[in-house]
Order: C-alpha cells, then structure tokens, then sequence
C-alpha cells in the first residue's frame, strides 16, 4: 500500500493559488467599488443647497440666508408647489436626471411668480419656454451681460466654458444676456422664467468666478423667500413614463420575435434526429482493481480522507452483514451492534470505528483502514467452523 503524506501549507497554497488569485482580485474590485461610491456619496448631488462639495450649492445658499432671504428645501414636487405658493416665493429647480414631464414643468411655473431652472433640459424648454433651445459650449472668454436685466447687469459678465441657448425661434418677449460669439446666451429671461444655461453660476467651485456670484444671488434674492428643490426619482409620474417598446428602436421587436422562431424551428429540425437510448458494448475492458486505484490517487491528490474512508467502510459494512445473516440494506449501527454481541467486543469501539471515527490526517486513515481488516478477520474466524480433534490410533473398541 502506498502512504500519501499529509501536504504542506506550501503545497496546498501551489494547489489553490489560482483560486486564491480570483478572491483577492474579487476583494479588491469590491474595495474599489465601495471606494467609488464612498466618493460619489461625499460628494452629493449637483446643486444641493446642503452640500459643501465642489458641485453643491451650499456657498450661495449660506449668503443668501445672511442677507435676509428665507431658504427652504423642497423634498418633493407637491412639496415645492405648496411652499413656493404659500409664500409667494422665487422656485429655484434644477433637473439634473430629467426627471420631471412638461405637465410638471407647467405645474412648477404656475405656481411661483419667478422660477429660475439651472441647465434646462429638452422636456423644460418645450413646456415653460417654447422655441428657447440648448446650444453648445462656448469658448473660455469673458461674455459680458448686454442687457438690461438688473441681476444681470450688476453681475457685468461672466467668465468660463459655459454651455448656451439659442432664443432665434422663441415665443414672446425673451430677453437673452451674456451673449457668445455665435449669438447664444448664458441667460435667458422669458419674464416670469429665469433659465440660466450652466450649473457653474451656483456651483460652490465656481462661483467666484468673473461675475458668477453676483448673478445668482441677484436672481435668487429678489424675494424675501426662497424654494430650493431638486427633482427625485419618486417625483415621476408613473402614468406619463415610457414603456420599454417606446424607448427601444422599432427593429428590436421583429428581431426578438424572429429569433424566437428560428429557435423552435431549430429544436423541431434537430430534435428529430434524436431517437431511443441504444446500449453499446464498451471497446474495453476496464479490471476493477485499476478503477480502485485511479479513485484512490484521486483521494490521495485532494487529500479527501473522508471519502477514502466511506469507501472503507461500505466494503466492510457489506461484507459483515453477508457474514452476519443481515440484508443488504441493514443500517450500519445495526451490523455493528451485531458484530460486537459476535464477538464479544466492546460495542463503542465498534461503533466508533464502522461509523463514528473520523481520520484527521494520513497515518490516522491507514490505522482506521488496518483496523477495519482486523475487525472484519475477527468475525470471519468467529464465524469459521472449528475442526474436530483426530483420536489418537488404539483408542477405538
């Protein structure tokens, strides 16, 4: 019998390194997700008026307040409705998601005298400025105001890579300011409605630059009162929202069906050709002993002591309860109860060593194997029937 040594830390690390390999790679794109999201979350939405982060609004809403305005926080879309109405106050709303329809838009701009909508999307021109549109980003200069807008005017000009709005096809009286070399304007004043191009007029990183500051504490400080809301995902109108079949191209339907009837066409074509089991005769002959021997290199290889064992066992289990009288399907602390009443054993030691026992390293598997033989010998000699002892000769009548 050839003994298979209990293996080395290192050569279970050789064995498993490539596995090891996957968890710590597993662990560290963990790690660094959790390290991006942390990074995310500190840094809090875009124009949050609680937020200190380079893209938060916190430094104009703090000035605001110490000059006298009222600044509250809307949590909801029925929320800035009721306040900004309640308190006839300037609505300041800022769609970053595109969340809101043009129904909402219209609800927004019904209910407050000045609304001011920082980077107004499609959905908000169509529905509270018809014909203002988005242009692009203008180059890094200095777009002084040209206007006559009093918030403005004291802000004279602004400065960096805004984004723009065309008024060319606009409705009604649209007054444009800060203007670009192209004719697009950094301001949009359509008289009840403020839209200003780029977040940078409000964001805490930049809103020191060139006249930045001046122009939005002039737009969001006429009045004594201030609602500051920022859609959420709960805002959506659930009635209103695409469905999937609106939002994917007209192809994907047709495709997806067509492919579904190919593949049933397929299993019909090829499900055919697949008839009854046929048994076959094996090209080879395979000697059980080489079977034994390949399981147990494969036990020895992983050092699985305890399938090793189960094998052990199972033959003797078996072959006791043919010695015993017992069936096949005895349980196993039934053939060993019976072994050791046989015997005359002691009936723990028996129990621990046809089920109990459980080897713990290679030497502990050979001893359990060599005992298993020694138990199984024992009831076979029991079990042997004794020869009578020849009379010696001249003892006859």
């Amino acid at each position: 019998m050839t003994l298979t040594l209990t293996p080395t830390v290192r050569q279970s690390f050789r064995r498993r390194r490539i596995w090891i390999v996957f968890a710590l790679l597993a662990i560290a794109a963990a790690v660094a997700t959790l390290l991006i999201q942390n990074a995310f979350s500190a840094a809090g939405r875009p124009l949050a008026a609680d937020s200190p982060a380079p893209g938060g609004a916190q430094a104009v809403v703090e000035v605001l307040r110490d000059q006298g305005v009222d600044v509250t926080v809307a949590s909801s879309l029925d929320d800035a409705v009721t306040r900004a109405e309640a308190t006839d106050a300037t609505l300041f709303v800022h769609d970053g998601d595109a969340l809101l329809d043009g129904r909402q838009w219209s609800l927004l701009a019904d209910s407050t005298p000045r609304l001011v909508v920082a980077a107004p999307g499609f959905t908000a021109l169509r529905a509270i400025a018809p014909g203002v549109a988005t242009a692009g980003v203008a180059d890094d200069t200095a777009r002084p105001a040209r206007c006559d807008i009093p918030a403005a005017t004291r802000a004279e000009s602004l400065s960096g890579a805004l984004r723009s709005l065309l008024t060319s096809e606009a409705e009604g009286d649209v007054v444009g300011c800060f203007p670009d070399d192209d004719g697009a304007f950094a301001l949009v004043d359509a008289g009840d409605v403020a839209l200003v191009s780029d977040t940078a007029v409000f964001a805490n990183e930049s809103i020191v630059d060139g006249g930045s500051a001046a122009l939005a504490l002039g737009l969001l400080g006429e009045r004594d009162h201030l609602v500051w809301y920022l859609p959420v995902i709960a805002d959506v109108d659930a009635d209103t929202a695409p469905t999937l079949a609106e939002i994917t191209p007209g192809w994907v339907s047709p495709a997806i069906t067509l492919l579904i009837v190919a593949t049933i066409a397929a299993g019909v074509w090829r499900g055919r050709r697949f008839g009854p089991l046929v048994a076959e005769d094996l090209p080879v002959v395979v000697r059980a002993s080489e079977t034994m021997e390949g399981r147990a290199r494969l036990y020895a290889r992983t050092s699985d002591r305890g399938h090793a064992l189960d094998a052990l066992r199972a033959g003797t289990l078996g072959r006791l309860a043919r010695h015993l009288g017992l069936g096949a399907t005895a349980p196993a602390r039934e053939i060993a109860d019976a072994t050791a009443g046989l015997i005359d054993g002691d009936r723990a030691a028996i129990h621990a060593l046809l089920v109990d026992a459980s080897p713990l390293t290679d030497r502990d598997l050979v001893t359990t194997a060599r005992d298993l033989h020694d138990l199984e010998q024992r009831v076979t000699d029991t079990l042997r029937p004794r020869t009578m002892p020849t009379e010696p000769e001249g003892t006859r009548p």
